[in-house]
């Protein structure tokens, strides 16, 4: 008897299957329109052609969004360290500080991370640098910031699914807290009247720090510890700004 015919697989099952084998992420990038904004298609601006609310009157002023941003950064770092250890004693076999110090000077240049938020891990910032901040340019610089960030963690999320991995849970929900600061952040930008910067693109990320298996865990540390650096920067610089109001 010969076996029975497998029937073949509905085009949306194979396009899924395609998309889950893909080394690179097919879905749409988790931070633009980190808010769920409606959109009008014009597709340009930093919005993206969202519908914003225009009205003054529904504007929040610069100590609600402080606080808005210091209640939802404060979460998601909290988040991260929880996880963060495990997962380096688990993937590296040593602790944090160990690990930290080993490759204290290794870095991923496509971050940015010196350019929008200049800072070291666990480092307090220096109050020279604080004093020279604006309330304008933090919501700026961490806007782009957080945005390289979450290409980064896009991708580890992707390979974490795809291969299995057992801390895909934990960097998902990174992903989740990372977009409700960035719409916070955005709809701070409105706020006081600003139009944010264009979205950050996935190209910024190299091919090869996408696909090659080489250093790949050293690669996700590196940015699960931006992503921890960053949200620190984040919570020091919108703390140091709420006390000089």
């Amino acid at each position: 008897m010969s076996a029975p015919v497998k029937p073949p697989q509905s085009q949306s099952s194979q396009e899924q299957q395609q998309q889950t084998d893909s080394p690179v992420p097919t879905d749409p990038p988790f931070w633009y329109n980190p808010c769920g904004m409606p959109f009008d298609g014009s597709g340009g601006g930093g919005s993206g052609g969202m519908t914003m609310e225009t009205d003054s009157a529904m504007r929040r002023d610069e100590a609600d969004i402080i606080d808005g941003v210091l209640v939802t950064a404060s979460s998601a770092l909290m988040h991260a360290e929880q996880f963060a250890g495990s997962f380096v004693n688990e993937t590296f076999k040593i602790d944090i500080k160990q690990l930290h110090e080993r490759f204290k000077d290794s870095i991923l240049t496509w971050v940015q991370q010196t350019k929008y938020m200049p800072k070291e891990l666990d480092v307090s910032l220096d109050e020279s640098y604080l004093v020279g901040l604006t309330f304008k340019g933090v919501l700026h610089a961490v806007y782009v910031g957080l945005q390289n960030l979450a290409v980064g963690l896009e991708q580890v999320v992707w390979d974490q699914n795809r291969e299995g991995l057992p801390f895909l849970q934990d960097f998902k929900e990174t992903t989740f807290k990372l977009k409700a600061i960035l719409c916070e952040v955005s709809m701070a930008i409105y706020d006081i009247n600003e139009t944010p910067e264009q979205y950050v693109t996935r190209d910024i990320m190299p091919e090869e720090s996408r696909t090659s298996d080489n250093q790949r865990s050293l690669r996700d540390w590196l940015i699960l510890r931006e992503y921890i650096t960053g949200l620190q920067y984040v919570i020091e610089t919108f703390e140091y700004l709420k006390s000089k109001r």
